[in-house]
């Protein structure tokens, strides 16, 4: 892939140490990808870990999430997890765009 070539917006669901690190991951350029923005229960704590960032990516709802990314990352913990409104909205998209991926997502060295 070309580092000119449009990156894959991904969302993040669930900004906990998981989440986070990807997030961070993402900011430093050592994943091909955009943070399109995150979702968490905890909205506090997500606008907490944006601070981090060089480049902040937006809190937004669940629904959201789905709608401006490419692909969303479930990092929940198991409680969100449990809750069949968040479980359901981000399985059903991140198989959506599963079935839809042609490029993978490129780990920088």
């Amino acid at each position: 892939m070309r580092e000119s070539a449009a990156k894959m917006k991904v969302g993040i669901l669930g900004v906990g140490a998981i989440g986070h690190a990807l997030a961070i991951a993402i900011d430093q350029n050592r994943v091909h990808a955009q943070l399109a923005a995150v979702s968490d229960q905890d909205r506090e704590k997500a606008l907490t870990s944006m601070a981090d960032l060089r480049r902040q990516a937006p809190v937004v709802s669940i629904e959201e999430l789905v709608e401006c990314s490419d692909l969303v990352v479930e990092a929940a913990s198991q409680i969100a997890v449990t809750n069949p409104r968040t479980s359901r909205l981000a399985a059903l998209f991140a198989l959506a765009a599963l079935t839809n991926l042609t490029e993978p997502l490129r780990l920088g060295t």
